[in-house]
């Protein structure tokens, strides 16, 4: 069994405002990714492998439209 620790909002806000700091510090685009990596998981609850998913057409007026595909086999 895999045992998760729990973040508090605090910590999650301390260590965002950090990402960000970092992020705005570079020009490298993989600092700005995973601040939006956890930034968009944390505002939005959405799991990873969705979010890897998105793409820029899913952003419409600033809000994220996720569609869900089922797939049968």
């Amino acid at each position: 069994m895999i045992k998760y620790d729990t973040i508090y909002i605090y910590q999650f806000l301390k260590y965002i405002s950090e990402a960000r700091k970092s992020a705005g510090n570079s020009n490298a685009l993989s600092k700005w990714s995973y601040f939006a990596f956890f930034a968009i998981a944390y505002y939005t609850g959405m799991r990873k492998w969705k979010i890897n998913a998105l793409k820029w057409s899913d952003i419409y007026d600033n809000i994220i439209h996720v569609s869900v595909r089922l797939l049968k086999k």
